[in-house]
């Protein structure tokens, strides 16, 4: 079971079983918040405890989803969908970001095209360790430009990209990973393509 607990402690989620791969989306809230989100149902492998308070786009009539988050602290602990389908199971989704990092690292990123094709981007072999710790020192390297060079005049920095970064697939994706996932196929992993487009702002 994963636990991920806001800055203050007063609130936290849990969820149970695998949490498959996790999803970074791009629309208008999940840029902002800096979300990456697992997926299943209210009141299933998913709970949570505390006190939330809650935000729904204001520009819209009837939006999709609240995101919800402490009131004491701020972060963003869950969205919530706030249509309920005809099976009566109402879609949640967890911030990976509030776990513990060595929990969670290992886990597969998927993109998520939400701001304006809705669709799945594709896949950079990513994992969560890689938008903590690799991600940006690779992404400098990779630009090449004068001004993102002047930034990597820090030893640390330097340090960083002069190490050579493990093979993607043996970070992410291993083996037992893989056919575990296809034998359990646990519901949740992955949001339905209606619910996404209801997720894009």
């Amino acid at each position: 079971m994963l636990t991920g607990s806001c800055h203050c402690g007063k609130a936290s989620w849990t969820l149970e079983g695998d949490p498959g791969s996790i999803t970074a989306c791009n629309c208008t809230l999940c840029r902002r918040y800096g979300t990456l989100w697992a997926y299943d149902y209210e009141g299933e492998r998913i709970a949570l405890t505390g006190e939330t308070a809650s935000y729904a786009r204001a520009d819209r009539d009837e939006p999709s989803l609240e995101i919800l988050f402490c009131p004491s602290c701020a972060c963003v602990l869950s969205w919530r969908g706030l249509r309920l389908p005809k099976d009566g199971r109402r879609r949640m989704a967890v911030n990976i970001r509030l776990a513990p990092p060595d929990l969670v690292q290992h886990l597969p990123i998927d993109h998520f095209d939400g701001l304006d094709t809705f669709e799945d981007l594709p896949s950079k072999g990513r994992c969560v360790r890689d938008l903590w710790f690799w991600a940006d020192c690779e992404d400098l390297h990779a630009a090449g430009s004068r001004q993102m060079r002047a930034l990597v005049k820090d030893r640390s920095t330097r340090s960083c990209l002069s190490r050579a970064a493990p093979p993607r697939s043996s970070q992410c994706r291993s083996s037992s990973w893989s056919s575990s996932r296809q034998k359990h196929a646990l519901p949740g992993h992955r949001l339905p393509r209606a619910l996404r487009r209801g997720r894009a702002a």
